[in-house]
């Protein structure tokens, strides 16, 4: 009975979670090179 709208709404679930995880994979690195940077700075200063 919901077997065409099964694989849609499953796809769109998944690229929603893939979008997540990839922007929070994205602030981390984002957050540990700032923290790199400035550990860096303060280091040679």
């Amino acid at each position: 009975m919901y077997a065409p709208f099964f694989p849609s709404c499953w796809s769109s679930t998944v690229s929603l979670i893939l979008l997540t995880l990839t922007l929070i994979l994205l602030t981390l690195i984002l957050t540990q090179t700032l923290i790199l940077l400035t550990l860096t700075l303060i280091l040679l200063t």
